[in-house]
């Protein structure tokens, strides 16, 4: 991956958007259709990270359940300022909190960071291993469903270029030009980088109208 860029999918992750969203219709406890996407699309991201911060299996998955539950509680009637911080800032904070709950759990009084529940953190606490997995977890997303566009070929040389491998050898490997590799490469970037884009609008509350 880190032959795309990083730094431009950062770029896509951190920008502003008013499109509507999944958070939007989670804010409906009743919408388990919603729900459950939430869950299949947030679930390897906070394991992932609950496994690297250090936990065994068994404890990542009771931080999963133990952020959807908090999240659950408190996205019906949360109130989204987007000058205070961003939907990935939220999320951290209440996946480190749970975290440093498995931690103590042997102990009687559980470790708390701070109040969570009215307002959002800013982005200038967003560690470096939580940005990674973040930025892992939208390119994840992302070139799942551009695998579905994109014949085998095409993506075997894309896959191949971000390993490392000289364009001239793809070339000559599948009997093409140059010029047709880098073909490949763009628009095979271009589609990821567009679907990071809309999986980024997804993720933006719309403001309440009253």
């Amino acid at each position: 991956m880190r032959g795309f860029r990083l730094s431009g999918i950062l770029a896509v992750l951190t920008s502003q958007s008013t499109h509507p969203s999944l958070l939007d219709r989670v804010r409906s406890l009743d919408d388990h259709a919603a729900w459950r996407e939430f869950e299949a699309r947030y679930r390897e991201l906070i394991l992932r990270y609950a496994l690297r911060r250090g936990l065994e299996a068994h404890d990542a998955e009771d931080v999963l359940q133990a952020v959807l539950l908090r999240l659950a509680r408190r996205l019906p009637s949360f109130e989204y300022r987007p000058e205070v911080g961003s939907f990935r800032s939220y999320l951290r904070r209440v996946v480190q909190n749970e975290i440093f709950h498995a931690f103590a759990r042997p102990e009687p009084a559980r470790l708390r960071v701070e109040d969570l529940e009215d307002t959002l953190p800013d982005d200038t606490g967003d560690d470096e291993l939580w940005i990674e997995e973040w930025t892992q977890h939208h390119y994840r997303l992302a070139m799942a469903a551009v695998r579905e566009d994109f014949p085998a070929r095409s993506l075997g040389i894309f896959e191949r270029l971000l390993a490392g491998d000289a364009p001239e050898g793809l070339a000559r490997a599948h009997g093409i030009s140059v010029e047709a590799v880098y073909k490949v490469k763009q628009r095979v970037r271009e589609r990821l980088r567009e679907r990071i884009e809309r999986q980024v609008h997804e993720e933006e509350f719309r403001e309440r109208r009253a």
